[in-house]
């Protein structure tokens, strides 16, 4: 039981959560970088994509956030060079024209954030891990496709694999409800196809990509507002608030395991507890009195016999003023 009670008290500050979270969207724009792997079609130039961001985060009174993060974006990058043909039916070239590695590329990611609260906002930092997957329509093969068009080479659809990095982002309060918010992140995604990579076509296809996306977009607080006067956050006075409620269960919760010790010895050894009284501290006379233990109540010990001093019952300078005036005058009087 003692060790329940303990390991309550060290995990209390962060089971204990709010009634707060947040549900976001976002858009805006990404690059990447060259695809590592076995594929071949390699863009040595940076191109402009999109990106859309959705999460659903929890917020806990230590300032952590935790939740859903899910992007969806492009990736792909532009020819610097000439490609050769690797097969008679195919057209070498290619120079300027767009290598698509995943047309919508989706990441679903669990997040963990740490917050920073402001006067008008938050800034937030933390990270990203989970799987991800592609969708590319049309896909074309200039081995076996050529194409004379502004794309050059679509991979094949259906890759999938495992996706993580960080992200950081500030949060800008509008109302009680309502935030804007502008996010940057960094996610290496690991895509691997079960169709077989050219040239040689005996290896399954894989590559690994590091993107940055930037999304702008809104966040919509779901729950009740902890205060109801404060906007979206005023978060720095909110959590200075639920702050203070943790120390006070911390505290709360040591001086528990400290009674709920000190009472499991008393019912273990059901013995003798001896005390000082402040009259026992000025003659340093001991006395020892018996705690029945019955049904987990303590029966408060008999009064002890003592000498009827009587500046016990008139403490403090107007009770022995009155006790005074009371034996010399009243008690005198006939």
């Amino acid at each position: 039981m003692k060790k329940n009670i303990v390991l309550i008290m060290i995990l209390m500050p962060f089971l204990g959560f709010s009634q707060q979270s947040e549900i976001g969207l976002g858009v805006g724009g990404s690059i990447n970088s060259k695809p590592f792997g076995n594929l071949i079609y390699k863009g040595g130039v940076i191109t402009p994509n999109y990106a859309v961001n959705f999460n659903y985060l929890k917020s806990t009174r230590s300032d952590w956030q935790y939740g859903v993060d899910i992007h969806v974006l492009e990736l792909s990058r532009r020819a610097e060079k000439d490609f050769p043909a690797y097969y008679s039916n195919a057209d070498g070239g290619g120079k300027g024209k767009l290598f698509v590695y995943g047309e919508e590329t989706y990441s679903l990611c669990f997040a963990l954030n740490k917050k920073y609260n402001g006067k008008s906002g938050y800034f937030y930092f933390g990270g990203l891990l989970g799987v991800t997957g592609t969708l590319n329509f049309q896909s074309q093969d200039i081995n076996t496709h050529p194409s004379p068009n502004e794309i050059y080479y679509k991979a094949p659809s259906g890759a999938y694999g495992a996706a993580g990095g960080l992200h950081m982002g500030y949060t800008a309060y509008i109302s009680k409800r309502l935030a804007f918010n502008a996010e940057l992140a960094g996610i290496v995604y690991y895509e691997h196809f079960t169709n077989n990579a050219p040239p040689d076509y005996k290896t399954n296809l894989h590559y690994t990509i590091v993107s940055y996306p930037v999304t702008v977009g809104l966040r919509y607080r779901i729950g009740k507002p902890s205060n109801g006067n404060n906007r979206y956050g005023d978060s720095s006075l909110v959590s200075n608030y639920e702050r203070i409620l943790i120390q006070q269960q911390v505290m709360m919760n040591r001086l528990l395991v400290r009674d709920s010790i000190l009472l499991s010895m008393l019912v273990k050894s059901n013995s003798n507890v001896s005390y000082y009284t402040p009259e026992d501290k000025k003659t340093e006379t001991k006395e020892t009195v018996n705690y029945n233990i019955t049904n987990q109540y303590i029966t408060p010990p008999p009064p002890a016999n003592r000498p009827n001093n009587s500046k016990d019952k008139h403490k403090g300078p107007l009770g022995r003023f009155w006790f005074s005036i009371k034996k010399n005058i009243i008690n005198k009087i006939p």
